[in-house]
């Protein structure tokens, strides 16, 4: 029995179909390609940037408010150093700001009114007195003054503040190099000491009854 063979117009459509499926298979391909890099690009988005431009905008407005937090303190740092007429502590005038009330104050120890350096002199370490007396609200000695601060400035320019005790007594260890310029105040209440303190002095040993360091 002969094969049947196929007719021209049978060929031509058989070769258009496949053609035709080729094609087809292609478009989809392109069309998931194209698909594929949207998605992959899509994490750059304009919503994706503009997230980002906004944490780092919020990275710096932290990081100002941080720097103006620490100006200001620096700011009221340098004016806590400026005295109440303006001057500075130390100051080529030699004037010194008024200290207010201290609520804060140290042991008092014992005997207020003695000389406080003829015993503490010979100590060693915290013990050893550079400087003691005791603080008073008046020449004769009436009631003691807790709560006032002794202000020295010694001969190289170092600023020491010394807080009386609730019996009237003040003193440091701090090494201080004499002669030494001495203030007492308690705001607004501020007084000059007229003569300068020597070395191997006790406060105490020249103010004695009806001479004692006061503030009225």
């Amino acid at each position: 029995m002969t094969g049947l063979s196929k007719s021209p117009l049978a060929t031509s459509r058989s070769m258009h179909t496949r053609s035709w499926r080729s094609w087809t298979r292609r478009a989809s391909l392109l069309t998931a390609t194209v698909w594929t890099l949207a998605s992959v690009f899509g994490g750059c988005s304009d919503d994706s940037t503009s997230a980002q431009d906004a944490a780092v905008m919020q990275d710096a407005q932290n990081n100002d408010a941080t720097h103006q937090k620490d100006a200001t303190r620096q700011d009221a740092t340098v004016e806590d150093a400026v005295a109440s007429d303006g001057t500075t502590d130390g100051s080529a005038d030699g004037t010194v700001a008024c200290r207010p009330e201290q609520t804060n104050l140290p042991y008092g120890n014992h005997e207020a009114g003695q000389d406080c350096l003829n015993c503490h002199a010979s100590m060693s370490g915290n013990l050893h007195f550079t400087v003691a007396g005791t603080l008073y609200n008046d020449a004769a000695g009436s009631n003691p003054l807790p709560g006032a601060t002794v202000t020295l400035i010694d001969d190289g320019g170092q600023i020491l503040d010394i807080v009386s005790a609730s019996n009237g007594n003040f003193y440091t260890a701090t090494t201080v190099q004499f002669p030494l310029q001495v203030w007492v105040s308690k705001c607004p209440q501020i007084a000059p000491m007229q003569a300068a303190v020597q070395a191997g002095q006790g406060c105490n040993s020249c103010h004695g009854p009806n001479n004692r360091i006061f503030l009225p």
